[in-house]
């Protein structure tokens, strides 16, 4: 049996309705002692009615219509779900399905048969409210036991204390259920939040915890990872419902007496069954028409709904028609707050949903008939959570959806409507504020709504608003498809600032093509502004690093210098640029002077300093200016700390991890490197992820914590960096030749290979290339029957014969990554020579 969180008034929304309602006045009662002595004697009476409802995942509004441990007989799902609920490697399940064929009464039925003990956290995903990571450490915070929670966190972010919090449940069971996860999913299907997804990761790989999440989604996740993937192998595939189960919920409607169990024959009820494809959404809402006393009896709405199947028998045909059904089927007040909640399309307080109801020409509706109506309703039709009520995201697009046929006057009243509700919306804004705690995805129906309404210039108004990392460089990659729609719908002088966002979130997710076709829009557009043009041309340039092309990046780099000479952002951005095609070339004199002009073209206070800074006090590092690394870093610190911006603050940790690593402050490092990491993670900044990810496996590689620093090289490959990346596969590689995975490390140092060759290939002076080729040499010439090391002394020598000499820090650091890879004498040995050539007369460190 399972305990479900929540408070009496959610437990009031599970039991039968009279009881329910019971309960309810007893939590009015003034005497706070006497309600709670009240309540507790209210629930002794019906422990076995509450034992023999499904409760609904949290979803007050939905407890109505799942009721019954009899409904659910799908004995495979159900065996498949109770065996995963078993399963100690089973961490992440997903049960994913079509709308309305029951997923969330499936997994609500095995949570309630299950004799496991278990404690249930249940959240209902919705267009404003998306769970985060910290969502899941508060979850489990208060519970588990004391066995396995001995000492302080990993650290003080999120997911360190959520990964110490796994330790407290060796004996407890904890399960966190997420209905509507598709919700959470970008167009790729991968988890937009980048925390959340870590998460996840967290919870599939932590050792020995019984807590599990489950995944309760029309759309099946895909896992960003390569090589370690938190989604279950095989998920739960739940198909129509058993012709029992839609039998069942047919006698337990409220009032079935005009129902369809009621007047329908057995063969006639197996034939609407069919016909609305087993699905229970359509067999809700095939109950909330049928009405004799509103002229619509079940066996006549069943035979023309058959009828409609023989014109068209798909399953989306079947609900178009019945959804056309249910508006003529409806009282006008009825009708209109249906609308209302369409026009919202998302979670709205009565109140709001009067203002729209009553801001048509009509005649007004007294607000306690509306509550009456969605009362009505949501024994059938609309959801509701926490006091809000809602209809299912596509149906309420699909209400209130203007095609070529419709008349100009209902399209007109329509777009008011739409207008309105988005007018609503925008007070709920300014009443929220944009505090930092908020999620802007709260506010993404505002955008939605202009959107439908065809009020695109007023979208992207609400977009630029609401998208507060744009300005600096951070725009939010959840907002790139509604960009995508408003992008040849605004004024022609608006495009070429938003084509600028939507090439760099092209660019951000790995499309180049896609990335170069937008900056290729901003220069046609540009209108002869200088800084516009510059600006494409910076990230044209930045494609072309992207590519492995760094001379043409540099080429593009001058040019936007040479056009904006006034921007300070322009002028630090081209400079910042060249600074780093200098260092992959290993220029590392030419790459610290340009990236000094870089910050010095900076302005004083400006965000910007804080990335340039940070990319300096590398510099300085690879060059061994310790002093003046942690001079700049220091200045770094200070200015986000001056601008209250955690994305700064996460920038300026994360090179401050690396100057306490270069240090040998390495606890100190660590530390700070994953609090950058939590900082990243939050504001959805993948590249500093993918930095702080990088310092955590390198001091996991010199702490000797080789599984753990697999596993942070594992995470950070999933960024889509292109010479990152490559060198956290490299990282993993490491990592797993020192853990004696042969096999895994060879193909590891396999892919580094390759890909560096490729690199070479584009560009042969691409130095970064030739030091990721001699580390996977010296990897491989380490495994049986591997290549002699004399490759890897030719690739690290090959920067010596161009004149490119790898600065003495960046020298140590390659160093540092052979030395480690030696374990037994015979591979320090067989390493020496490769030590030799990175720092001459050295001798190699004996390392376990």
């Amino acid at each position: 049996m399972a305990l479900w969180t929540g408070t009496l008034s959610s437990v009031a929304q599970l039991l039968p309705e009279t009881t329910g309602n019971a309960l309810n006045a007893f939590l009015d009662v003034g005497d706070k002692l006497g309600s709670i002595v009240a309540a507790l004697v209210a629930v002794s009476t019906v422990v076995k009615p509450v034992r023999a409802a499904i409760p609904a995942l949290g979803t007050p509004g939905r407890a109505t219509t799942d009721s019954g441990p009899h409904l659910v007989d799908r004995a495979d799902n159900r065996a498949q779900l109770h065996r995963a609920l078993r399963s100690p490697r089973t961490r992440v399940i997903v049960v994913s399905g079509d709308e309305g064929v029951g997923k969330t009464q499936l997994v609500n039925r095995v949570l309630w048969e299950s004799k496991l003990k278990l404690t249930v956290h249940p959240h209902e995903v919705t267009t404003t409210y998306h769970p985060s990571a910290h969502t899941l450490l508060r979850d489990l915070d208060a519970g588990g036991d004391d066995s396995g929670s001995w000492g302080p966190p990993f650290d003080e972010s999120t997911l360190g204390r959520l990964e110490k919090t796994l330790t407290r449940y060796r004996k407890q069971r904890a399960i966190i259920v997420l209905d509507n996860a598709e919700l959470l999913l970008d167009q790729d299907r991968h988890v937009v939040d980048l925390a959340l997804d870590e998460a996840f990761q967290a919870v599939a790989t932590a050792r020995r915890h019984r807590v599990k999440i489950i995944l309760v989604t029309k759309i099946q996740p895909r896992s960003a990872g390569t090589h370690e993937k938190w989604l279950p192998r095989k998920p739960i595939k739940v198909l129509g419902l058993p012709f029992d189960f839609f039998k069942a919920i047919a006698l337990e409607r409220p009032g079935n007496a005009h129902r369809m169990a009621a007047s329908l024959g057995d063969d006639q009820l197996r034939r609407l069954w069919r016909n609305l494809g087993r699905q229970l959404r359509l067999a809700e809402i095939f109950d909330a028409i049928a009405d004799p006393a509103k002229g619509v009896p079940a066996p006549e709405l069943e035979q023309k709904v058959h009828g409609w199947v023989q014109d068209d028998d798909t399953v989306t045909h079947i609900r178009e028609r019945l959804l056309d059904q249910l508006l003529t089927a409806l009282t006008p007040a009825g009708k209109r707050v249906y609308e209302a909640l369409a026009a919202f399309a998302c979670p709205v307080d009565v109140d709001e949903i009067t203002a729209v109801v009553n801001n048509v020409k009509a005649e007004k509706v007294d607000p306690g008939d509306i509550q009456d109506e969605l009362d009505r309703l949501n024994r059938h039709v609309v959801r509701c959570v926490d006091g809000r009520y809602f209809l299912p995201h596509e149906e309420a697009l699909r209400a209130l959806r203007c095609g070529d046929d419709t008349a100009p006057d209902e399209a007109a009243r329509i777009r008011w409507l739409l207008l309105y509700a988005a007018d609503q919306l925008k007070n709920r804004r300014r009443r929220l504020g944009q505090a930092p705690h908020i999620d802007p995805v709260a506010f993404f129906p505002e955008v939605d709504a202009h959107l439908r309404a065809g009020s695109f210039g007023t979208a992207y108004r609400t977009i630029r608003a609401i998208d507060r990392g744009a300005d600096t460089g951070r725009p939010d990659q959840r907002l790139h498809e509604r960009r995508e729609q408003v992008a040849e719908r605004i004024r022609l002088d608006l495009r070429p600032r938003n084509y600028l966002v939507l090439g760099y979130l092209s660019h951000r997710a790995g499309d180049l093509s896609r990335a170069e076709t937008h900056f290729r829009s901003v220069l046609e557009l540009g209108g002869g502004i200088a800084s516009i043009e510059a600006k494409a041309r910076l990230h044209l340039g930045w494609i072309s690093w992207s590519r492995g092309t760094a001379d043409s990046a540099a080429e593009a780099f001058t040019q936007a210098r040479d056009l904006a000479p006034e921007d300070p952002v322009v002028q630090a951005s081209a400079w910042q640029g060249l600074a780093r095609c200098a260092r992959r070339q290993a220029r590392f004199g030419e790459a610290v002077t340009a990236m000094q002009m870089a910050y010095d073209a900076t302005e004083e206070l400006s965000p910007q300093r804080v990335s340039v800074a940070g990319r300096l006090a590398r510099l300085y590092l690879d060059t061994q200016q310790t002093d003046a690394a942690q001079r700049v870093v220091d200045e770094a610190r200070a200015l986000a700390e001056r601008h209250r911006d955690d994305a700064l603050r996460a920038i300026s940790l994360d090179a401050l991890a690396d100057v306490r690593f270069a240090q040998g402050h390495d606890d100190d490092a660590l530390s700070y490197a994953r609090q950058a990491l939590e900082l990243a993670l939050r504001n959805h900044d993948a590249f500093t992820a993918l930095q702080a990810r990088l310092t955590i496996c390198t001091v996991r590689l010199r702490k000797q914590q080789w599984h753990r620093a697999r596993r942070e090289a594992t995470l950070a490959e999933r960024y889509r960096d292109t010479e990152r990346s490559l060198m956290a596969t490299a990282l993993r590689a490491v990592a797993l030749h020192r853990m004696k995975r042969r096999t895994e490390a060879r193909q590891a140092f396999d892919r580094v290979f390759l890909s560096a060759k490729l690199r070479i290939k584009q560009d042969p002076n691409d130095a970064a290339a030739w030091e990721l080729v001699g580390l996977a040499l010296c990897g491989l010439s380490l495994q049986p029957g591997g290549p002699s090391i004399d490759g890897a002394v030719e690739a690290f020598g090959a920067l010596r014969q161009n004149g490119k000499v790898p600065a003495e820090g960046h020298a140590r650091y390659l160093a540092f990554l052979v030395s480690t890879m030696a374990g037994p004498r015979t591979d320090r040995a067989r390493l020496q020579p490769v030590l030799n050539s990175l720092i001459p007369d050295s001798v190699l460190p004996s390392v376990r």
